[in-house]
């Protein structure tokens, strides 16, 4: 979860994400397996974290006013809820050419997130400052695993 301010969104705020390892992947952690649940039947999916660490990347400001991502962080806890219903229309996709095999069913998500560090707080929930303007659970098989 990145937070901006100003009218377009021009100051970074806060930026809560994992880290960038060596490897390159980025904006992916391990999570509890009992953190998420799925029907894909029904299309229905939730994930629930609570006291979730996150370091959070507070840019440096410079003396010019730039506000400018460092690499240093601080301790955060996180925690969110994002729930999935499926019940819209459904789409399978197969495209050998590109080794991509998918069924997917469109839906609608809730999602409520906050973070706490020292001296701060930010809880974004559901309602006006959540918009959720697409949806989709699915399946998906690709590469090697497309023709399996």
């Amino acid at each position: 979860m990145t937070l901006w301010t100003g009218q377009f969104g021009t100051e970074l705020l806060h930026d809560f994400h994992p880290g960038i390892p060596p490897s390159g992947l980025f904006w992916t952690a391990p999570v509890p397996p009992e953190a998420v649940t799925y029907d894909l039947d029904t299309g229905a999916a939730a994930l629930r974290l609570s006291d979730y660490p996150m370091p959070d990347f507070i840019p440096e400001v410079e003396p010019s006013g730039a506000r400018i991502q460092t690499g240093a962080s601080v301790p955060s806890l996180v925690a969110m809820d994002l729930i999935w219903t499926g019940g819209g229309a459904r789409l399978t996709i197969t495209d050998a050419a590109n080794e991509l095999e998918g069924s997917y069913q469109e839906g609608a998500a809730r999602i409520s997130w906050s973070a706490e560090e020292s001296g701060f707080r930010f809880t974004a929930g559901p309602g006006s400052t959540t918009e959720v303007r697409f949806a989709q659970i699915g399946r998906e098989r690709t590469g090697v695993f497309a023709t399996r």
